[in-house]
């Protein structure tokens, strides 16, 4: 009876895992393949240095940044570009003005805001 069970189980855990490794392949498979027929849209390329220096010929402002400020500036841009689309011209990078301060920490608004908006049918 016990060599039965054991059997059983080791058939079990077989089966299992080989279903598990063959889920795993169809999702390796499904993502390498283009389902919507579009393909991936290519990075934007970095602003070349003549471009710079024309900017710093024709007499307008151009801020120097340091690499923390350019690797910043690149990921705004980048998140632009995945939002707006190929459309998008970024002109400037700037921090925002800083928000009035509020009671209530920015974290708990946002609790509160997402446990108590409305049901939406």
């Amino acid at each position: 009876m016990l060599e039965f069970a054991l059997m059983v189980t080791v058939t079990g855990m077989v089966i299992v895992f080989s279903a598990l490794v063959f889920v795993v392949f169809v999702m390796f498979i499904m993502g390498k393949l283009p389902l919507d027929g579009r393909k991936k849209p290519e990075a934007p390329s970095k602003v070349p240095e003549k471009s710079i220096e024309s900017a710093k010929f024709a007499g307008l402002p151009v801020k120097e940044y340091d690499a923390d400020e350019n690797e910043l500036a690149a990921v705004i841009v980048a998140a632009v570009y995945a939002c707006g689309g190929e459309n998008v011209k970024v002109t400037g990078v700037k921090p925002a003005s800083p928000l009035p301060r509020s009671p209530v920490n920015v974290w708990a608004a946002a609790g509160i805001f997402e446990n108590t908006r409305p049901f939406s049918i």
